[in-house]
């Protein structure tokens, strides 16, 4: 009995407050649309990068110290 009056109050608080939530709700949705598209017109703006075909790259360009082999090969890998 008591879960059930429980249940029958917090009802009726929700009934008595339900234009307050749907206003809430509504400026909730606002705000996510608004950030999305926001996102993608900032992304749109962005100018793209160069992309690098392996095959243009020599065998020379490979040699030099661990550092840069490795890194052209993370730079390869991500944009393939």
């Amino acid at each position: 009995m008591i879960k059930e009056d429980r249940l029958k109050s917090f009802l009726k608080k929700i009934r008595l407050n339900e234009s307050t939530i749907s206003v809430i709700l509504g400026a909730l949705v606002i705000v996510v649309v608004g950030a999305l598209i926001f996102n993608y017109f900032r992304s749109v703006k962005r100018p793209q990068e160069e992309v690098v075909n392996p095959e243009e790259i020599k065998s020379s360009d490979a040699t030099g110290s661990f550092g840069e082999t490795t890194y052209l090969l993370s730079v390869l890998t991500i944009k393939s």
